[in-house]
């Protein structure tokens, strides 16, 4: 640009209306959320790289030198924004009002869009938090997601089919196709009516226990009727065991696989 291009520039009335511009940098060195706007009717015929720095309007990001809170988005490239400039300082511009939604998110709620909000929406990234009286709150990220139903039940999946589901009835379903792995430095304390543990394999208990274990339903009568052979090949009776007695537990018993 030259001395009478910026002369006429800085002649127009810029700070009196709002503009229509482009998103062509956000390459921003600072981490400010600036980004170099291509705005119709005045920068059309300037270089990318020397068209001036823009500061969002409107931000919920709040700091000190002690500290902050908020929250930003860093804007993407190709979007079409509105531009005012600060006492008409071409160097002092601000961009908001983003002119256009996705196409895709619009499609996701187009079926349900009375009260829906959408707190987070990346197509490049897959990413999208958003709220709609159907769906509840979904949190999704490349496939995996996380549902908060209208009914408080409670969904988490992810692409290799594994899930978590809570309902709000007080059930509680896991499905992996790996291994879940319980650690933790004190005790693991189970409290249920009835435990029903189906192994298609072994059951280990404990990391020496290396007897296998009796079914011991059937071995009771087996035990209790069950006969020694004298020395003359003929039965002397049923066993006698000393000070032993042969109890069944009424709380742990195997159960067979359903037909």
């Amino acid at each position: 640009m030259n001395a009478d291009d910026k002369k006429k520039m800085f002649t127009r009335d810029i700070a009196s209306r709002e503009w229509l511009g482009e998103i062509v940098n956000v390459e921003d060195s600072l981490k400010m959320l600036r980004c170099k706007i291509r705005v119709y009717g005045l920068f059309n015929d300037i270089e990318d790289d020397l068209l001036p720095w823009a500061f969002p309007a409107y931000s919920s990001g709040f700091s000190s030198a002690k500290g902050g809170f908020g929250s930003f988005d860093v804007p993407k490239k190709g979007t079409i924004v509105k531009v005012k400039f600060n006492n008409g300082d071409i160097y002092a511009g601000e961009y908001f009002a983003v002119q256009n939604i996705n196409e895709t998110i619009r499609n996701e709620i187009s079926n349900d869009y009375v009260n829906a909000h959408v707190i987070c929406f990346d197509e490049d990234e897959d990413l999208r938090i958003l709220y709609t009286q159907n769906q509840g709150l979904v949190l999704k990220l490349k496939g995996t997601l996380i549902n908060v139903l209208n009914n408080n039940n409670i969904f988490i999946n992810n692409p290799n089919g594994d899930s978590i589901e809570l309902t709000n009835g007080g059930e509680l379903n896991i499905k992996t196709s790996d291994n879940i792995n319980v650690t933790t430095g004190k005790d693991v304390n189970v409290e249920c009516q009835n435990l029903t543990v189906t192994a298609h394999k072994k059951i280990r208990l404990g990391a020496n226990a290396e007897q296998a274990l009796v079914l011991g339903t059937l071995f009771k009568p087996m035990f209790d009727n069950h006969f020694h052979i004298g020395n003359l090949g003929a039965p002397t009776g049923p066993a006698k065991a000393n000070g032993f007695i042969c109890d069944i537990s009424e709380l742990s018993f195997t159960q067979k696989a359903a037909d």
